[in-house]
């Protein structure tokens, strides 16, 4: 394969630079961005080319790496951006986030004092294939099994990949062919990173059951790409039906979004949540339970916190995504419900921390108590005392909460602070911090945990 030859035709099939374009190349002297910068040096597209380049003093050999860079950009004549990242500027810990997050920070800076709008780095087949692997045990949404995207918006400028399209091996056989000189990163073989594992075992594996690997993902990526824009589209117009007119930008209407299906409803407020900025803080256990609030008809009232600063909010017939003002993850006392969230920690007024648990792993320093729960029971809830409140002791014996206080000694002032945990059925599983009702075995119940870091 002649790889300049299929380079060009790439950039000219996809846009991603064209004839003339200023482009400023990451280069950190290793083969794959040697490589791409003379790429783009012998493009037919007749680029102009700058490179930038950090000193992140991590290796003996950076001064040389340094040196060589220099020299390489002056003996070429092409304008040559350095920086040094100090050693008494690296954090004990996190070493690898914090030198990229100097490094881009770096390149933005560079975008803007030079006036060019193309940032080119040189990642290739194999750095998408090892991102998706990486993607796929950690876990999280699927639009972030794309890996690497062959271009995205970068502070207002373009940032672009021109090599994905093509494997390490075939850049190594290039650099040997036109004798292009490089370094090799060390570091990039020790196993006890992660991404290393993957680079040096688990990839090499796969392709060796099937030599066509790096380029299925390549393909997957590409396909779940385009997959996942058709989807933004047909959701935005979801939206845009389901808005209340002349309302916040974050509110819709219930009784519009139920005409769709669970998982489009999924969808569209994942759309709206991120269009607030807390698509991080929703796990898929707090999504299951925002679809139960909302289509929940025996509830027109509710709301469940996304994070410290905002929450859902469901009142009759409308819900909105809002600022959680100083509520800072724990329940305000002047709300009568809310709902709960599976696997997070709480915090009411004057209590320390609880949680209701799927599995506990550790139980010193808490106290916990077994929950036996049905589908039917969720979701769960914490509200205000009402007069009258019973919860069960026994099969057939109920006590009132008043009765409780009275029996703990609770003084009154203390007692509008206390919180009973509910059941979907509105019955009373728990006094927070005081009493566990009585839990009857039914069909279909499992066991989830109450967990209290004091109990009274």
């Amino acid at each position: 394969m002649d790889l300049q030859k299929e380079f060009d035709n790439n950039l000219v099939h996809s846009g991603l630079i064209q004839e003339e374009n200023k482009v400023l190349v990451a280069v950190s002297t290793g083969v794959d961005s040697m490589v791409l910068l003379n790429l783009l040096l012998h493009s037919q597209l007749k680029l102009n080319v700058a490179v930038a380049y950090v000193n992140h003093h991590l290796r003996r050999q950076s001064v040389e790496e340094t040196e060589f860079i220099k020299e390489y950009c002056e003996s070429n004549h092409i304008p040559l951006y350095t920086a040094d990242w100090m050693p008494s500027d690296h954090p004990k810990a996190g070493v690898e986030a914090a030198s990229r997050k100097f490094r881009y920070s770096f390149f933005r800076r560079v975008l803007d004092e030079t006036g060019i709008d193309i940032l080119a780095t040189a990642h290739h087949q194999n750095d998408l294939a090892e991102s998706m692997l990486m993607k796929l045990v950690r876990g999280g949404r699927l639009s972030s099994l794309i890996g690497i995207a062959p271009v995205r918006n970068f502070h207002g400028y373009r940032l672009v990949r021109p090599l994905l399209s093509f494997k390490k091996e075939e850049l190594i056989f290039y650099a040997s062919n036109h004798y292009i000189h490089w370094y090799e990163d060390e570091t990039n073989k020790e196993r006890d990173v992660f991404r290393n594992r993957v680079r040096l075992d688990i990839l090499p594996a796969l392709v060796q059951e099937n030599d066509q690997a790096l380029a299925h993902f390549e393909s997957y990526s590409n396909q779940l790409r385009q997959l996942l824009a058709s989807q933004k589209e047909l959701i935005d117009i979801v939206i845009s039906q389901i808005k209340v007119p002349s309302k916040e930008r974050f509110s819709f209407e219930i009784d519009k979004i139920q005409r769709y299906s669970e998982a489009t409803q999924k969808l569209a407020i994942m759309e709206l949540i991120g269009r607030y900025g807390e698509t991080k803080s929703v796990t898929d256990s707090k999504l299951v339970q925002l679809i139960k609030l909302i289509n929940n008809e025996s509830k027109p009232q509710g709301r469940i916190l996304l994070s410290k600063s905002t929450f859902l909010s469901k009142e009759y017939g409308i819900v909105s995504i809002k600022k959680a003002d100083k509520i800072h993850e724990k329940i305000n006392k002047k709300t009568t419900e809310d709902m709960l969230v599976l696997d997070r920690w709480n915090r009411l007024d004057g209590m320390l921390p609880f949680g209701i648990f799927t599995h506990i792993d550790n139980h010193d320093g808490y106290q916990c108590a077994k929950l036996l729960l049905t589908e039917r029971d969720f979701p769960l809830a914490v509200r205000t005392i009402n007069s009258g409140d019973k919860f069960a002791i026994s099969e057939t014996e109920h006590q009132k909460v008043s009765r409780l206080m009275i029996d703990r000694k609770v003084p009154n002032d203390q007692r509008e602070l206390i919180r009973v945990l509910v059941s979907n059925q509105g019955t009373i599983l728990a006094v927070l911090g005081y009493r566990v009702a009585y839990q009857r075995n039914r069909a279909g119940a499992k066991v989830y945990y109450l967990v209290n870091k004091n109990e009274r």
